[in-house]
């Protein structure tokens, strides 16, 4: 079981987000495999004696699913990719939940729409934190729009699109599944049209009504 380390920077605690969930996922030695690919094999070690300073970069996160989809395949490698973005929300949760006010009495006391948007608006806040202003959450009727900016350190790692998408809508949908207690929620990513010199990716969030 990982450890948290609070005096460790966002973009630390990210990087631990993404090595707990993707070797989850994936098992231990199958993680090891893969992130060797990436050139990153020098720190595994150390991250599972849980004192690595991981310092969270483009590169990495690229590198990483970049290699799943190699050793995998596109389709299943995308679909390992949606799983790692669902697990990573738990350990998000134990990263980012008390600063960000997810573990307070008086947010599980909130109505579920009202705690919804508050989720959901409050998971942008560690990305920002890393990458200031990439992620802009809209809000309208009741619906969420996670719109993820284009960065040039990102594109400089080769990070795809699509890659990211899948990692971000898993990672919203086990969000919503959590905060509305299994309540059904649609997490999907839209088409950027004619937007791709300002947006990455978006996602489109909101709960069914019946």
């Amino acid at each position: 079981m990982t450890q948290t380390h609070p005096e460790d920077t966002p973009a630390e605690k990210l990087g631990r987000v993404l090595m707990a969930s993707t070797q989850e996922i994936l098992g231990r030695s199958e993680f090891e495999r893969v992130v060797q690919t990436t050139g990153q094999n020098p720190h595994i070690k150390e991250y599972q004696g849980n004192n690595l300073k991981l310092k969270f970069s483009s590169v990495a996160l690229s590198g990483i699913l970049n290699a799943i989809e190699v050793e995998y395949g596109a389709r299943p490698g995308r679909g390992l990719i949606l799983r790692i973005g669902g697990a990573g929300f738990k350990y998000g949760l134990r990263e980012f939940g008390p600063e960000l006010g997810l573990t307070d009495l008086a947010f599980r006391l909130l109505p579920l729409k009202r705690r919804s948007a508050f989720l959901v608006k409050a998971l942008a806040e560690p990305a920002n934190q890393v990458y200031p202003g990439r992620v802009q959450v809209v809000e309208a009727d009741g619906r969420f729009l996670w719109q993820v900016s284009r960065c040039d350190a990102a594109e400089a790692a080769g990070l795809d699109s699509g890659q990211l998408e899948s990692l971000l809508v898993g990672f919203l949908r086990e969000a919503m599944y959590w905060v509305s207690g299994g309540k059904p929620a649609v997490v999907e990513s839209i088409p950027v049209g004619t937007e791709t010199a300002t947006f990455l990716c978006k996602i489109d969030v909101y709960q069914k009504t019946y």
